[in-house]
């Protein structure tokens, strides 16, 4: 199996691994979604690596800060937002506090691998700079 494969394969899980928490949110089953989505993420980074392509971090990354944000609006819904008995709807701090400390752990990897995507091509023009100068003084 070629690496363009893998890659269009981990597409596809992540793809599946969306529609599923859609379908299980619009269900009413708030955790069986999160599991979904939390195992497609999980089995598309093993596919991004398993591929070997190189200079994926900031792909990786951006799936992160979007699949965070997904998972933190999901977690406020299903969990900070309660429906009391006149009917109205209260926000309930703990749901609140879970939200967010999803979105902050995703958000920071993802912010994570953008960094290391950036200083990875830093690093390349430094080295290449560098071989320019030790050839000109040869």
């Amino acid at each position: 199996m070629r690496a363009n494969d893998k890659i269009i394969y981990g597409y596809v899980v992540l793809g599946v691994a969306f529609i599923a928490f859609l379908i299980a949110v619009i269900l009413g089953t708030f955790e069986t979604g999160l599991i979904f989505l939390l195992g497609g993420i999980i089995l598309w980074l093993i596919l991004m690596h398993l591929s070997g392509s190189e200079g994926l971090e900031q792909l990786i990354g951006t799936v992160l800060l979007v699949a965070g944000f997904i998972v933190g609006v999901a977690t406020f819904i299903g969990v900070g937002i309660h429906k009391n008995i006149l009917g109205n709807h209260e926000i309930r701090t703990e749901g609140v506090i879970l939200a967010l400390c999803l979105l902050i752990m995703f958000w920071g990897l993802g912010f994570l691998y953008l960094g290391l995507a950036h200083l990875d091509r830093k690093i390349t023009y430094l080295k290449n700079e560098i071989k320019k100068f030790y050839k000109l003084q040869s």
